[in-house]
């Protein structure tokens, strides 16, 4: 398997991320990567989103949004989200999920000095799931607009 290289989505490089695909069976789990950089394109919530490509030796392999919570005075709350993450079909299994989970929750706590990331999932995503567990998220016990069950991993004072 080849290291992992988080790459901020470009216009050079956007062509190829858009190509990047889950199975058919994840497509209820996840918006389309066309979906999420329209979202970034032309933000209509009150959060932030920046994106990056999942690369592995110059060949996209994935795709990953996240960002930070704004309330109604424009305060950026402790809330970071790791919004989306995806694997391309072709490139599942192969250990790209662990490194990727890695290298972004690193990535956020340099660009959100924060204390929590928290992410959501449908709960019948048990692969995913298990990926967020083992990285040490846990479930809060609340859902997000959409149904999906809400994680949350505490890194504490050292991520501030």
């Amino acid at each position: 398997m080849e290291a992992l290289k988080l790459v901020p989505i470009t216009e050079e490089n956007r062509g190829d991320v858009l190509k990047l695909q889950v199975d058919e069976s994840q497509r209820g789990w996840i918006e389309t990567v066309e979906e999420s950089l329209a979202e970034l394109d032309h933000p209509t919530n009150n959060c932030v989103w920046k994106a990056v490509g999942l690369y592995a030796d110059r060949v996209p392999v994935g795709f990953a949004m996240f960002g930070q919570w704004r309330d109604a005075t424009g305060r950026q709350p402790d809330e970071v989200w790791l919004d989306r993450l995806l694997i391309d079909r072709a490139h599942q299994g192969k250990g790209y999920g662990w490194q990727a989970m890695g290298q972004l929750v690193a990535l956020m706590q340099v660009e959100y000095p924060c204390s929590r990331i928290y992410l959501s999932v449908y709960e019948d995503n048990d692969s995913a799931i298990r990926l967020y567990r083992k990285m040490g998220f846990f479930f809060t016990g609340k859902r997000d607009r959409n149904g999906e069950r809400i994680l949350v991993l505490e890194l504490g004072e050292m991520g501030k």
